[in-house]
């Protein structure tokens, strides 16, 4: 169970993302991020430096904390908590 919840009704379309292979319930105009913390995420990318895994601290794109790979590309801004999901993204683990 996470931490996070929704405090307003749902007013997207509801879709799914990937998630280093498992299906993640998203809402049209959450970002990467929002959606895998409301599904339970905790960590969401890793540490460029320790590799440890490391978890949105501002969710504006300024920590890096959610830095991951979204759809094959490498590593870089914009991050997880500024990208928008959509039913085709694929996330995987660093």
């Amino acid at each position: 169970m996470s931490v996070f919840r929704r405090t307003a009704p749902l007013s997207g379309a509801a879709m799914t993302i990937q998630v280093d292979g498992r299906a993640v319930p998203a809402v049209q105009g959450d970002t990467v991020a929002t959606a895998m913390l409301a599904a339970g995420y905790y960590a969401i990318g890793a540490n460029v430096k320790s590799g440890r895994p490391a978890a949105p601290l501002c969710l504006i794109g300024i920590c890096f904390g959610c830095q991951c790979s979204i759809d094959g590309a490498p590593m870089r801004r914009p991050v997880s908590c500024r990208s928008a999901t959509a039913s085709w993204l694929r996330r995987r683990a660093r």
